[in-house]
C-alpha cells in the first residue's frame, strides 16, 4: 500500500497535486484548512482510507463526491484525535454518509 501523511497543521486549503499517484491506497490530510473535496480526488480508484477530520467541510453535496472512489472503506471526518468537521454536526451526517457509501466499515 502507499500512503501519504500530511496532518497536523500543515495548512492545507485544497487536495492537489496527487493527479500522479493512481496506486495511492492511503491518504491523511488530517488537521489543515480544507474547505472543499470537489474533483480534487477523481480517478483515485485505488484509495481505500481517507482522512480528512480536524477540516473545514460543511456540505453533505461535497460528501457525495465520494462516491466515485470505489475502493474507499475508511473515511475520517471525525477522528477523535482531531477536530470534527462542521459537515459533522448537520442533522442526519452519519445517514447520509452510509447511503452514499454503504461500502464504508
Amino acid at each position: 500500500s502507499s500512503g501519504i501523511n500530511a496532518e497536523y497543521g500543515n495548512l492545507i486549503k485544497k487536495i492537489e497535486g496527487l493527479s500522479g499517484l493512481m496506486s495511492l491506497t492511503d491518504l491523511n490530510v488530517a488537521s489543515n484548512k480544507i474547505t472543499e473535496i470537489g474533483n480534487s480526488l477523481k480517478g483515485h480508484t485505488n484509495l481505500e482510507s481517507l482522512n480528512l477530520s480536524g477540516n473545514q467541510l460543511t456540505s453533505f453535496k461535497d460528501l457525495t463526491n465520494l462516491v466515485q472512489l470505489s475502493k474507499l472503506r475508511v473515511v475520517g471526518l471525525k477522528d477523535p484525535l482531531y477536530q470534527s468537521n462542521p459537515v459533522c454536526s448537520l442533522c442526519n451526517y452519519s445517514t447520509h454518509l452510509l447511503y452514499h457509501l454503504p461500502l464504508l466499515s
